[in-house]
Order: structure tokens, then sequence, then C-alpha cells
């Protein structure tokens, strides 16, 4: 399966005279942004909760 995405990718990637090295860093870059996001996105509905119900009233 991985070695029919690449081949694909790779002819994408000559279709519009790219690099498939540079297409698969973007690929992979924007794939780690999304899940960091994600994470975080999924702790701050955890953390802010719990940080909320600690702080003292004023």
């Amino acid at each position: 399966l991985w070695k029919q995405m690449d081949e694909k990718l790779e002819d994408k990637a000559k279709s519009h005279n790219l690099s498939a090295v540079n297409v698969k860093t973007i690929l992979h870059v924007s794939y780690t942004i999304i899940c960091t996001n994600t994470l975080y996105e999924s702790v701050r509905s955890v953390a802010d909760p719990l940080i909320d119900s600690q702080r003292k009233p004023e």
C-alpha cells in the first residue's frame, strides 16, 4: 500500500514539475502540524476545566 501511494505521489509530483521528496516533506510537515494541533486541543479540553476548578474566587 505504501509503495503504491509513493508511486502515485511521484507521478503527481512529476506532472506538476515537483520533486517527490519535496512533496513528501510538505505532506509530512503538514501531517505533523495537524497531529500536534489535535493533541494540543485534546489536552486543552481536559486541562482548562481542571485549571479553572483550581482557581480561587477573587
